[in-house]
């Protein structure tokens, strides 16, 4: 549990990274337009999310890991509902669900040790 916990933590941080230094490539990985600069400041927005929330997943332990991790896999629920909401059913949504689905399922079948 403690390895899928540090994976989900590294690519968190380097997905917000990523959204932070680069927002417009980050905005069609996320899958929304960038053609205002609010879009640009949401992206930035989301990126400091997730690096944020890849740092809280490196500092937690045992069960308060574990529910970290279940709650940081909702971020990928959330993520799809708000890119449907902006721009339609686009292939970014299935990666925000299968991020979802991975983290929910390790945060409710792995134990840390």
């Amino acid at each position: 549990m403690r390895t899928l916990r540090v994976a989900a933590a590294a690519a968190l941080i380097a997905i917000g990274s990523t959204a932070l230094a680069r927002p417009r490539r980050s905005s069609r990985q996320f899958g929304i337009g960038t053609d205002h600069p609010d879009a640009i400041a949401f992206v930035r927005a989301l990126g400091a999310r997730d690096l944020a929330l890849g740092l809280v997943l490196l500092s937690v332990e045992g069960s308060a890991g574990r529910r970290a991790l279940g709650w940081t896999s909702l971020l990928g629920l959330c993520d799809a509902a708000i890119g449907l909401g902006a721009r339609g059913p686009r292939p970014q949504q299935l990666l925000h669900v299968g991020g979802f689905l991975a983290l929910a399922l390790a945060a409710l079948v792995g134990t840390d040790t």
